[in-house]
């Protein structure tokens, strides 16, 4: 039985959203609107992310599985398919250490085919510098079946 993703991405379906991703929902990913209307996805910090407990950093691996479920989340909710999306291939650029506190990432959709999706995150913490950028590929609809 396939479950049909027609909500839109706001704060309203957000946890409907979130919860359609297991891991999405173990990391508590949260979707937020900012005051311009752009979708902002927030990772609280958890010491269950620190990955180097000596200098304190975030998990390069929690880094990479943030930005991947953000593009998916976004996916989710802003295109209509039946299948959730399949993540083809990922590369993770990591700009400096992640500290030990909230993070925010940004989806840009750059290319939306029939079959192919093809995402760019962003992700930052507080001050606006970008931490993680990561561009990924996604299989959707029939494509993703498979």
């Amino acid at each position: 039985m396939t479950k049909y993703f027609d909500f839109l991405l706001d704060e309203k379906n957000a946890k409907d959203i979130v919860g359609s991703i297991p891991f999405a929902e173990y990391l508590d990913i949260q979707i937020q609107q900012n005051i311009n209307g752009e979708i902002i996805f927030f990772l609280p910090f958890a010491e269950k992310n620190i990955g180097n407990p000596a200098i304190r950093a975030l998990h390069g691996g929690i880094m990479a599985s943030f930005a991947e479920c953000a593009a998916s989340l976004m996916i989710i909710g802003t295109v209509a398919h039946d299948h959730l999306p399949k993540c083809v291939n990922q590369t993770t650029e990591y700009l400096s250490s992640s500290k030990a506190v909230d993070t925010f990432a940004k989806v840009k959709m750059n290319r939306v085919g029939r079959r192919v999706i093809h995402c760019a995150t962003t992700c930052w913490q507080e001050e606006g510098k970008p931490v993680v950028i990561s561009h990924a590929r996604f299989l959707v609809g029939d494509a993703a079946e498979a």
